[in-house]
């Protein structure tokens, strides 16, 4: 059986118990509508935020690396989050 099939069983009936992960993510968004005439540089905006439970959203200027995010995410918003949880657990994306 998949792994990820097999993890997903396990917690399929979990219910208070996803109250302590924390998933994350980050998005860019283009803040400019588009109506589709010109080719021009949109104003974009950078988010990340932490779901499953609730969590702060952070509105992040310019490009992330990986010294600005462990600075400017971790440290400074997700670590608080997690020690508002109960026995918590982070599932990062990745990126």
């Amino acid at each position: 059986m998949d792994d990820g099939f097999t993890w997903c069983r396990q917690r399929s009936l979990w219910d208070q118990e996803w109250n302590s992960i924390a998933f994350s993510d980050e998005s860019r968004f283009c803040l400019d509508m588009h109506d589709g005439r010109a080719r021009v540089r949109r104003r974009r905006v950078m988010v990340w935020g932490a779901y499953g439970s609730r969590s702060p959203l952070i509105f992040i200027r310019g490009n992330m690396n990986a010294q600005r995010y462990i600075h400017e995410v971790l440290e400074p918003h997700l670590l608080p989050y997690l020690d508002t949880l109960a026995d918590p657990t982070f599932q990062q994306d990745n990126a």
